[in-house]
């Protein structure tokens, strides 16, 4: 038989704080907690080892400082850059390299830019060369030590 259960009067008490409902409460971000993770962040941490050092999930973490995360990693790039920087510049040669391997982006190794138009064949190339070379045998003359020099100087 089942048993009658008793209804409970439905009034809230001025005082009472609302009844929450169920599950965690939602996370509070504060600015403290953001400058403190931009540090770690900067310093190389990961973020499972930022949320385990401030008792966050990852998700949550990323969720509510992912600014935080971006920035610390920025200054801290930036901060290394500043320092390679001022170091190449007083003459470390080390740094030097570093930098215009890491920062050159290639400013040294990329080919040329290719000329618009119609390209030329490795023949016309070797042809044109040619024509070069006959020009310029035509306006030198051989001197008695087989040096070459131009028809004026002789």
């Amino acid at each position: 038989m089942p048993r009658p259960t008793k209804k409970k009067a439905a009034v809230q008490v001025e005082d009472e704080a609302p009844k929450r409902g169920r599950g965690r409460p939602a996370y509070e971000p504060d600015e403290e907690t953001a400058q403190a993770i931009a540090r770690l962040s900067g310093m190389g941490f990961s973020q499972e080892q930022i949320a385990l050092r401030h008792g966050l999930s990852v998700k949550t973490l990323a969720r509510h400082y992912q600014a935080a995360l971006e920035h610390g990693w920025v200054m801290m790039m930036a901060d290394l850059a500043e320092n390679a920087f001022t170091q190449a510049m007083a003459g470390n040669t080390a740094y030097g390299i570093f930098l215009m391997k890491t920062r050159g982006k290639g400013m040294f190794s990329e080919k040329p830019a290719e000329p618009e138009g119609p390209q030329e064949s490795e023949e016309e190339k070797a042809r044109r060369m040619l024509e070069r070379l006959r020009a310029m045998e035509a306006t030198v003359v051989g001197t008695p030590d087989h040096t070459l020099v131009p028809p004026s100087s002789a």
